[in-house]
């Protein structure tokens, strides 16, 4: 679908961590249930991430959703190792690519002893179509990072 507009349509946006349990996974994303994500544990038995652990505003339990398999974007397990990765790739810009979509984001690590694991990965990640110029989005993917990063210091 064409757009008027210069800017590049934002198809999802989704807020992925790593559960020191569950591993890499997705906190919350919009619109709800266009990233599939397979659970191994019925959600109940997950014990929700400690506030120190995830951004408050950010957190929200997962909802299930009816959306049929047309509607899904892709299996998020398919891109988790770009979305969370090794602490090399931490505070660089990562850009990966599934059949039909480009993702976008800067993958970032606190260092704490508040953290289970003295440390705190996490990614805002925005979705685009696969064709998309995403040049325009790096800086606003860069400074959201970079917010988010000030307000869980905080």
């Amino acid at each position: 679908m064409p757009s008027d507009s210069f800017l590049p349509r934002i198809q999802s946006v989704f807020y992925a961590g790593f559960d020191v349990v569950a591993g890499p996974k997705i906190i919350a994303q919009v619109p709800e249930g266009f990233i599939s994500v397979t659970q191994t544990l019925p959600p109940a038995s997950v014990p929700p991430t400690p506030a120190s652990e995830s951004p408050g505003f950010l957190y929200s339990p997962h909802k299930t959703r009816s959306a049929s398999t047309s509607h899904i974007l892709f299996h998020f397990e398919e891109i988790s190792k770009y979305v969370i990765p090794p602490p090399a790739l931490c505070g660089r810009l990562v850009t990966c690519t599934t059949r039909g979509h480009r993702i976008i984001g800067f993958p970032s690590q606190l260092r704490d002893q508040k953290y289970q694991r003295n440390f705190f990965r996490y990614n805002l990640c925005f979705v685009f179509e696969k064709s998309a110029d995403l040049s325009c989005y790096e800086p606003i993917v860069r400074k959201v990072s970079r917010v988010l990063s000030s307000c869980e210091v905080r």
